[in-house]
C-alpha cells in the first residue's frame, strides 16, 4: 500500500513538473512573438497571462 501511494505521489510530482515546464514556455513563445509583432496582442493580455502563469507556478511549488 505504502509503495503505491509513493509512485503516486512521485508520478503527479513529475507532471506538476511538467506542466509547469509547458506553462513557462507558452508564455516566453507568447512573449517572443509579440515582441517580434508575429502576432498582436496587447499588453494586457501579457500582464494577465504573466500573472496567472506566477499563481499556477506558486501554487504548484507550495504543494509540490
Amino acid at each position: 500500500m505504502e509503495d503505491s501511494k509513493d509512485r503516486f505521489g512521485q508520478t503527479l510530482g513529475k507532471f506538476k513538473k511538467l506542466i509547469l515546464v509547458a506553462l513557462t514556455a507558452m508564455a516566453g513563445i507568447l512573449l517572443t512573438l509579440s515582441g517580434l509583432n508575429l502576432i498582436e496582442l496587447s499588453a494586457q493580455l501579457i500582464l494577465y497571462s504573466g500573472i496567472s502563469l506566477l499563481v499556477v507556478a506558486v501554487l504548484l511549488y507550495l504543494f509540490n
